[in-house]
């Protein structure tokens, strides 16, 4: 069964543009990671024989240097500056913290993938709180 479901959830994510995916339980994990070639990694020995190698990406941590609001959606569109999973460049808007009226973007430093958004929209931060995880690609 679990394989099965792991089969049918890689077929529907290739019709997508969606890069990483990754799926948690007690029975199974499962994570896709598709950037130049398909990377399947799995704790079921049955699926891993169908597993591409293993791949390290560096991990780069975007750090708050205000205290403020964050703000996640894009007040134009009420669309998301970035989603997890999704592909992003160097000098792409991740989020604004809006401190004592005064919008400050938070850009990327570097290309990658959102691997992590660590904070809610409208929620309050603090100078050294993590707001992302960027992976390398």
């Amino acid at each position: 069964m679990a394989i099965e479901f792991k089969k049918a959830i890689t077929c529907k994510l290739n019709y997508t543009n969606i890069i990483y995916f990754e799926y948690e339980s007690k029975e199974m994990t499962f994570k896709i990671d598709r950037h130049e070639n398909t990377v399947l990694k799995s704790n079921n020995t049955a699926f891993d024989e169908i597993a591409c190698s293993k791949q390290k990406w560096a991990k780069y941590k975007i750090i708050s240097k205000y205290v403020g609001i964050v703000v996640l959606l894009n007040s134009k569109t009420l669309k998301p500056f970035v989603t997890l999973g999704e592909t992003i460049k160097q000098g792409d808007l991740l989020c604004i913290i809006k401190f004592l009226n005064i919008d400050i973007e938070i850009k990327s430093m570097n290309n990658g993938f959102i691997s992590d958004i660590c904070v809610d929209d409208k929620t309050i931060v603090d100078y050294g709180k993590i707001l992302f995880i960027i992976k390398s690609l």
